[in-house]
Protein backbone atom coordinates (compact mmCIF):
# COMPACT_ATOMS: atom_id res chain seq x y z
CA UNK A 1 0.00 0.00 0.00
CA UNK A 2 1.15 3.51 -0.73
CA UNK A 3 1.49 5.69 2.40
CA UNK A 4 1.08 8.72 0.19
CA UNK A 5 -2.60 7.89 -0.20
CA UNK A 6 -4.43 11.14 0.35
CA UNK A 7 -6.70 11.67 3.30
CA UNK A 8 -9.68 12.54 1.06
CA UNK A 9 -9.20 9.32 -0.90
CA UNK A 10 -9.03 7.23 2.30
CA UNK A 11 -12.14 8.99 3.61
CA UNK A 12 -14.07 8.53 0.38
CA UNK A 13 -13.23 4.82 0.31
CA UNK A 14 -14.45 4.38 3.89
CA UNK A 15 -17.68 6.29 3.32
CA UNK A 16 -18.26 4.21 0.19
CA UNK A 17 -17.77 0.99 2.17
CA UNK A 18 -20.21 2.14 4.83
CA UNK A 19 -22.83 2.94 2.22
CA UNK A 20 -22.31 -0.17 0.08
CA UNK A 21 -22.43 -2.53 3.05
CA UNK A 22 -25.18 -0.71 4.97
CA UNK A 23 -23.01 -0.16 8.03
CA UNK A 24 -24.20 2.12 10.83
CA UNK A 25 -22.06 5.26 10.49
CA UNK A 26 -22.05 6.11 14.21
CA UNK A 27 -20.89 2.66 15.28
CA UNK A 28 -18.34 2.47 12.47
CA UNK A 29 -16.68 5.76 13.34
CA UNK A 30 -16.71 4.91 17.03
CA UNK A 31 -15.19 1.52 16.21
CA UNK A 32 -12.34 3.21 14.36
CA UNK A 33 -11.21 4.68 17.68
CA UNK A 34 -9.92 1.25 18.67
CA UNK A 35 -8.89 0.30 15.14
CA UNK A 36 -6.40 3.19 15.05
CA UNK A 37 -4.04 0.97 17.04
CA UNK A 38 -2.76 -1.93 14.93
CA UNK A 39 -2.58 -4.14 18.04
CA UNK A 40 -6.22 -3.45 19.01
CA UNK A 41 -9.13 -5.75 18.39
CA UNK A 42 -11.08 -4.97 15.27
CA UNK A 43 -14.64 -5.25 16.59
CA UNK A 44 -15.58 -2.67 13.95
CA UNK A 45 -14.80 -5.35 11.36
CA UNK A 46 -17.86 -7.33 12.46
CA UNK A 47 -20.13 -4.50 11.26
CA UNK A 48 -19.28 -5.25 7.63
CA UNK A 49 -21.12 -7.83 5.51
CA UNK A 50 -17.91 -8.36 3.49
CA UNK A 51 -15.12 -7.75 6.01
CA UNK A 52 -12.35 -8.37 3.45
CA UNK A 53 -13.11 -4.99 1.86
CA UNK A 54 -12.80 -3.39 5.29
CA UNK A 55 -9.50 -5.23 5.90
CA UNK A 56 -8.00 -3.77 2.74
CA UNK A 57 -9.18 -0.28 3.65
CA UNK A 58 -8.02 -0.42 7.29
CA UNK A 59 -4.53 -1.58 6.24
CA UNK A 60 -4.16 1.51 4.03
CA UNK A 61 -5.67 3.72 6.72
CA UNK A 62 -3.21 2.49 9.34
CA UNK A 63 -0.29 3.15 7.00
CA UNK A 64 -1.60 6.68 6.56
CA UNK A 65 -1.89 7.09 10.33
CA UNK A 66 1.63 5.74 10.89
CA UNK A 67 3.00 8.30 8.41
CA UNK A 68 1.55 11.10 10.56
CA UNK A 69 3.59 9.99 13.58
CA UNK A 70 0.91 10.43 16.27
CA UNK A 71 1.06 7.72 18.97
CA UNK A 72 -1.84 5.27 18.57
CA UNK A 73 -3.11 5.76 22.14
CA UNK A 74 -3.20 9.55 21.71
CA UNK A 75 -5.01 9.24 18.40
CA UNK A 76 -7.56 6.78 19.80
CA UNK A 77 -8.28 9.05 22.77
CA UNK A 78 -8.68 12.10 20.51
CA UNK A 79 -11.04 10.14 18.28
CA UNK A 80 -13.13 8.98 21.26
CA UNK A 81 -13.61 12.60 22.33
CA UNK A 82 -15.32 13.50 19.03
CA UNK A 83 -17.01 10.28 17.88
CA UNK A 84 -20.16 9.71 19.91
CA UNK A 85 -21.29 6.30 21.03
CA UNK A 86 -24.81 7.52 21.73
CA UNK A 87 -26.96 9.58 19.38
CA UNK A 88 -30.71 10.38 19.45
CA UNK A 89 -31.78 7.44 17.35
CA UNK A 90 -35.33 7.71 16.03
CA UNK A 91 -36.54 4.47 17.60
CA UNK A 92 -35.37 5.58 21.05
CA UNK A 93 -36.94 9.02 20.68
CA UNK A 94 -40.18 7.38 19.52
CA UNK A 95 -40.07 5.01 22.50
CA UNK A 96 -39.68 7.93 24.92
CA UNK A 97 -42.49 9.89 23.28
CA UNK A 98 -44.82 6.88 23.31
CA UNK A 99 -44.18 6.24 27.01
CA UNK A 100 -44.73 9.89 27.91
CA UNK A 101 -47.86 10.38 25.83
CA UNK A 102 -49.32 6.90 26.16
CA UNK A 103 -48.69 6.15 29.82
CA UNK A 104 -47.59 9.47 31.30
CA UNK A 105 -44.22 7.81 31.98
CA UNK A 106 -41.38 10.29 31.55
CA UNK A 107 -38.75 7.83 32.80
CA UNK A 108 -37.63 6.71 29.32
CA UNK A 109 -37.37 10.36 28.23
CA UNK A 110 -35.30 11.24 31.30
CA UNK A 111 -32.97 8.30 30.77
CA UNK A 112 -32.54 9.16 27.08
CA UNK A 113 -31.70 12.76 27.94
CA UNK A 114 -29.23 11.58 30.59
CA UNK A 115 -27.49 9.19 28.17
CA UNK A 116 -27.32 11.82 25.44
CA UNK A 117 -25.86 14.39 27.82
CA UNK A 118 -22.62 12.36 27.72
CA UNK A 119 -22.57 10.97 24.17
CA UNK A 120 -18.88 10.02 24.04
CA UNK A 121 -18.64 8.37 27.48
CA UNK A 122 -19.11 4.62 27.76
CA UNK A 123 -22.08 4.11 30.07
CA UNK A 124 -22.22 0.52 31.37
CA UNK A 125 -25.71 -0.93 31.39
CA UNK A 126 -26.87 1.41 28.63
CA UNK A 127 -25.58 -0.53 25.65
CA UNK A 128 -29.00 -0.57 23.98
CA UNK A 129 -28.78 3.19 23.49
CA UNK A 130 -25.80 2.68 21.16
CA UNK A 131 -27.49 0.13 18.92
CA UNK A 132 -29.27 0.84 15.66
CA UNK A 133 -32.90 -0.26 15.48
CA UNK A 134 -33.93 -3.81 14.79
CA UNK A 135 -36.15 -4.09 11.69
CA UNK A 136 -39.31 -3.99 13.81
CA UNK A 137 -38.07 -0.84 15.61
CA UNK A 138 -37.42 1.26 12.52
CA UNK A 139 -39.24 4.57 12.46
CA UNK A 140 -40.26 5.59 8.97
CA UNK A 141 -41.97 8.86 9.82
CA UNK A 142 -40.67 11.64 12.03
CA UNK A 143 -41.97 15.12 12.73
CA UNK A 144 -40.23 18.43 13.16
CA UNK A 145 -39.70 19.23 16.80
CA UNK A 146 -39.39 15.64 18.03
Amino acid sequence: ADIRVSVPRINERFLGLLQQQHVDFTLAFRGLCDAADASASLSVRSLFEAPDAFDAWVADWRLRLDAEGVPAADRAEAMRRVNPLYIPRNHLVEEAIAAALGQGDFGPFGELVEVLSRPVDVQPGRERFALPPQPEQQVFRTYCGT
